[in-house]
């Protein structure tokens, strides 16, 4: 701390594993089992969804670098099961905890109030939709009789979708359950405890709402800046003069504190309810992890700061054109201890029951080569078992 100040200053290496330790990265498991799930997704406030599966789906990847023993069934009980946790549109498509549905009312609003692309043609079918799913319980598109296409967000789709997806976003509808890709959607008053239904938004103003989002934000990755960051996606109306109103309204407030990293000129924030890992700094983390992550990783969400602090330049090159990659289609970061060390590509075949890692690229600074693959490989094969797998191979 520096006196008489309250600002925190930290090395470059206390900065690294302040972070680690706040996503129960470091040391012994923090979470295990499906109690464990439920509890990391409460500390980073939601986990962001994508549906691509190569080697599981972000969720399960994010999970399984933290939760012991993480199967997804662990959390497909907690979302279609239990429903503690629900899909919804947070920092993009995310998985989020079901208490914080009151919280999502803007949200909710934004969409029955602004309207999306095909209105008119969705409009015309939407009761016969719902009436459809009050008589037959949860559809999804191929059983609605909607085959026509419309303009939809990224390109046409078929009017079923697009009606149901609609609703989901105005709140009217939920994620019943998914088979695969297939969303099957149920009334949201079938699904929801009254209480929830019946409590209003605890937000006054949009300015207080978006305090509660900044929060949830730097809580999800433990230090921020103040510069715009592809951490605050989904933060609607956030541009620099709300953004340093609404920092300023924290750290007046005290729930946030300041943080000089050296060789950082910028200040970056955390929560005040974070200073007690502070004291921990010190402490001998005792094993060595070795974890992949995800490619949306809420420890990735803000790429410059990471590559500041880590030293670790990541792309995701999913969407880049083959000729363009540097490295491959679906590669995970690799965490080693308090390092980001390299690269792997892992891919999945249900059918022969094998988890290939294609390709391992190590960062140009990395020793002990052969310690870290043997580390690699028993990843792989934790990864493997997630997966369904009872095999790996590996590129060496």
């Amino acid at each position: 701390m520096i006196a008489g100040t309250g600002i925190l200053r930290f090395s470059q290496a206390q900065a690294k594993r302040f972070l680690l330790m706040k996503q129960g990265l470091l040391g012994k498991h923090r979470f295990s089992g499906q109690a464990g799930v439920m509890e990391c997704v409460r500390q980073l406030s939601c986990i962001q969804f994508d549906p691509l599966d190569i080697c599981g789906r972000n969720d399960s990847l994010l999970l399984h670098s933290r939760v012991d023993g993480y199967r997804p069934a662990m959390l497909d009980a907690l979302l279609y099961t239990e429903r503690s946790l629900f899909d919804y549109w947070d920092k993009n498509l995310s998985i989020c905890v079901t208490e914080d549905w009151p919280c999502f009312e803007a949200t909710r609003n934004q969409f029955r109030e602004r309207g999306v692309r095909s209105q008119d043609q969705i409009a015309k079918v939407a009761d016969q939709v719902l009436d459809l799913i009050d008589t037959k319980g949860p559809l999804c598109a191929q059983d609605l009789p909607c085959d026509t296409r419309v303009d939809w967000w990224w390109s046409p789709t078929s009017l079923s979708r697009a009606v149901l997806e609609t609703l989901y976003f105005q709140g009217t509808l939920m994620i019943h359950h998914k088979q695969g890709t297939r969303k099957y959607y149920e009334l949201t008053s079938r699904l929801l405890p009254p209480h929830l239904l019946q409590k209003t938004e605890p937000f006054a103003t949009h300015a207080e709402r978006l305090g509660w989002q900044l929060r949830r934000r730097i809580g999800a990755v433990g230090l921020l800046w103040r510069r715009s960051s592809p951490a605050f996606l989904g933060m609607v109306e956030f541009k620099k003069l709300v953004r340093e109103k609404i920092f300023a309204e924290l750290m007046e407030a005290g729930e946030l504190v300041e943080v000089r990293v050296e060789g950082i000129e910028e200040p970056l924030y955390m929560l005040a309810t974070d200073l007690p890992l502070v004291d921990t700094l010190d402490d001998d983390p005792g094993i060595v992890r070795t974890e992949f992550l995800a490619p949306l990783d809420s420890l990735l969400w803000d790429r410059a700061l990471v590559e500041r602090l880590f030293g670790f330049d990541y792309t995701w090159e999913v969407y880049a054109p083959q000729a363009k990659r540097k490295f491959g289609y679906y590669v995970l970061p690799v965490l080693h201890g308090e390092e980001l060390i390299g690269r792997v590509e892992p891919v999945r075949n249900r059918k022969t029951g094998l988890l290939e890692i294609r390709g391992c690229w190590f960062e140009p600074a990395v020793v002990d080569v052969q310690e870290k693959r043997a580390a690699i490989a028993r990843t792989a094969m934790r990864l493997a078992l997630m997966n369904g797998c009872d095999r790996i191979t590996l590129p060496w």
